[in-house]
C-alpha cells in the first residue's frame, strides 16, 4: 500500500536517506549566512574606525602646538627690533664695553603679544654691521670727530673700547659670539629679559675680541649692529 510522505515546512528537519546519509537541516547554513553578513560589515567597520582616529590624528596635529619665528636687528645697547608681522619682538642690551679679554653678555628681552604663555628656544645673536663712530683721540665715546664724521645710517649702539677713533679693517669676523642655550617662558602679554627671569649671566649670550692682538687697534671705537632670531611656541 502507498503512502504519502508529509509535507514539510521551511524549517523542518529534512529526513536522511535510507543508506545512513546524515540529514541536513536548514538551521545548520543560517550561521553560514551569518558569518558572511559579519566578514563583510567588519571590514567596513574597521573603515570608518580608521577615518575617526586619522581625523583626531590631524585635529590634534593642528591644535596642539604653535610654531612661531621672530627676527629683529638693532645697535648693541638698547637695540630695537623689527618683529615678523606674526612673530614676537626680540631685543637685547649689551651691557658693558667689549674690551681685550672681557665678554660682553647681552640682556636679552622677549616680548610675548599671545594668549597664552611663550616658549623661547633657539635664541641666536649675530652681528650685521660694524659703524666707525668717528671719536677723536681723548674724547669720551659718542662724541663725533669733526673731520671724520659719523658713518651714515650708524645705529648707537655698544662702542667697542671707546675713547678713541677706530682703525680701517675691523669687521664682524674680529668678533665672536657665544650663543645661549636657556630656555625662556614669557607669560600671557608680558615683556621679560634674561636678568628679570633670573637666567644666571653665564647662559647669556656673549659677545668678546675675536684677536686680542689685532682687533683692539683695528676695532677701537666701533659700533656693532646685531640681528637677534628666536623660535618658540604658544601652550
Amino acid at each position: 500500500m502507498s503512502s504519502t510522505a508529509p509535507s514539510s515546512e521551511p524549517g523542518d528537519p529534512v529526513v536522511g536517506a535510507a543508506d545512513g546519509t546524515p540529514s541536513v537541516t536548514d538551521t545548520a547554513t543560517a550561521p553560514r549566512r551569518r558569518r558572511r553578513v559579519v566578514a563583510v560589515a567588519l571590514p567596513l567597520l574597521i573603515v570608518v574606525v580608521l577615518v575617526w582616529l586619522a581625523s583626531c590624528a590631524a585635529l590634534s596635529l593642528t591644535s596642539s602646538k604653535q610654531p612661531i619665528g621672530a627676527g629683529g636687528s638693532g645697535g648693541g645697547r638698547a637695540v630695537s627690533s623689527d618683529a615678523f608681522a606674526a612673530g614676537f619682538s626680540v631685543t637685547g642690551d649689551v651691557t658693558v664695553e667689549i674690551r681685550p679679554g672681557v665678554d660682553a653678555p647681552i640682556d636679552v628681552r622677549v616680548e610675548n603679544p599671545y594668549s597664552g604663555a611663550l616658549r623661547v628656544s633657539g635664541v641666536r645673536v649675530e652681528i650685521t654691521g660694524v659703524q666707525t663712530t668717528g671719536v677723536a683721540p681723548g674724547v669720551g665715546a659718542g662724541a663725533p670727530d669733526p673731520d671724520a664724521g659719523a658713518s651714515a645710517g650708524a645705529t648707537p649702539g655698544t662702542a667697542v673700547d671707546g675713547g678713541r677713533a677706530s682703525a680701517s679693517g675691523c669687521s664682524a669676523a674680529d668678533f665672536t659670539v657665544v650663543q645661549s642655550t636657556a630656555g625662556l617662558r614669557i607669560p600671557e602679554g608680558e615683556t621679560r629679559s634674561l636678568s628679570q627671569l633670573d637666567v644666571p649671566v653665564a647662559d647669556w649670550p656673549r659677545i668678546a675680541l675675536a684677536s686680542a692682538e689685532r682687533a683692539p687697534d683695528a676695532c677701537r671705537g666701533v659700533t656693532l649692529t646685531l640681528a637677534f632670531r628666536a623660535d618658540g611656541e604658544v601652550r
